[in-house]
């Protein structure tokens, strides 16, 4: 959520601004000098102890910690952006430093300006799950933000896809659900990501597998199928993902991996489609209906070198389509169609030659 080189470099920035601060100060803290930064630190204001607790937080210092609490200094201080020591503690995932700020009156749930973070979002992506426990444990809300801003601390550590910390947020009643409508699950950004153990274990909770986000109103599934994420589309349909939900173009998840040029991910939603629906008995003629566009994605996903020039045979009916473009250009995002679109672009030809029908069986 923060970079940690820019954390440093601000604080030291700040810090060497200010009158009486020096370098030598600023790496004894870092050193946990605590005899240099007594001496140095002689006759500073409760304000520059302060910035100087935010430095000696996020540096693990923990004797000068306790050295400038003792000096009344607030573990509640902030930086510009509003992190806390506790904020730079967690990041950190050092449990000493966040048990002694706790000790002193540390807010457990204090977000920083910009609404990003509590101290449990950070060591959510943190290495110690340990951190996560301790700050439940001093009363932590395991679902801040889910209700104000529509993130939580599951949200930071699925996109860090620190799978030990998912499966511990998860187990202690971390909600898997957005409250806010069109708004990104952890289930939309793991399938998207293509981190399938968050993707199972989201599932395993009761991660809903139909919540639409954003104006394009992608399910899981479209986003996984979207970026070719194969196990995700597979997981997602165990789960009992609805194959044929359609986004606000009208698209597939078949669409999808199409456009992706992903055919292993088309050839499970083949799969996966051909288990649901039982298809009746039809004449050659009729293997490709008005309602299912996604048959002729699956053509062209599949056509081998050969198979492309055969296509090129049936020029005649397809040479000025959007959809012959898209084959030239080997499918671009840029290139999407809705159901009319393509249906119309069937060529009577092309679906009674023996190359398709197989493929439509």
């Amino acid at each position: 959520m923060w970079d940690e080189q820019e954390i440093s470099t601000s604080l030291r920035s700040y810090l060497l601004a200010q009158d009486q601060v020096s370098e030598e100060l600023l790496s004894a803290v870092e050193c946990d000098d605590l005899e240099t930064v007594t001496r140095l630190s002689k006759g500073f204001t409760v304000g520059k102890l302060n910035d100087l607790l935010l430095f000696s937080s996020w540096k693990e210092a923990l004797e000068v910690t306790n050295f400038l609490l003792t000096r009344r200094a607030s573990p509640n201080t902030a930086d510009g952006v509003g992190r806390s020591c506790l904020h730079l503690a967690a990041i950190n995932g050092n449990l000493d430093m966040m048990k002694t700020l706790l000790g002193k009156g540390a807010r457990v749930d204090a977000f920083d300006k910009h609404h990003l973070a509590t101290p449990l979002f950070c060591s959510a992506v943190s290495d110690n799950p340990e951190g996560i426990n301790l700050l439940l444990q001093r009363g932590a809300n395991i679902n801040a933000g889910l209700h104000e801003y529509g993130v939580s601390a599951l949200h930071c550590a699925v996109r860090a896809n620190n799978v030990d910390n998912v499966r511990m947020l998860l187990e202690l009643g971390a909600n898997p659900n957005n409250v806010q409508l069109f708004s990104e699950t952890p289930l939309h950004t793991a399938a998207s990501m293509g981190f399938e153990e968050c993707v199972k274990l989201l599932i395993h909770h009761g991660a809903c597998l139909e919540v639409l986000m954003g104006s394009m109103k992608m399910t899981a599934l479209h986003l996984a199928a979207q970026d070719g994420n194969t196990d995700s589309v597979q997981y997602l349909l165990d789960g009992g993902a609805n194959i044929d939900a359609r986004n606000a173009r009208g698209q597939s998840a078949l669409h999808l991996a199409a456009l992706a040029q992903s055919p292993e991910t088309v050839e499970v939603l083949i799969k996966a489609g051909k288990r649901e629906k039982t298809m009746k008995k039809k004449s050659a003629h009729q293997r490709v209906s008005v309602s299912s566009p996604p048959a002729l994605y699956c053509i062209l996903t599949f056509l081998s070198p050969t198979h492309s020039f055969f296509l090129s045979l049936y020029s005649f009916s397809l040479s000025l389509s959007p959809l012959t473009h898209a084959h030239a250009e080997g499918l671009k995002q840029r290139c999407l169609y809705n159901s009319r679109d393509v249906s119309s672009l069937l060529s009577p030809v092309l679906l009674l030659s023996p190359l398709t029908q197989p493929m439509l069986q």
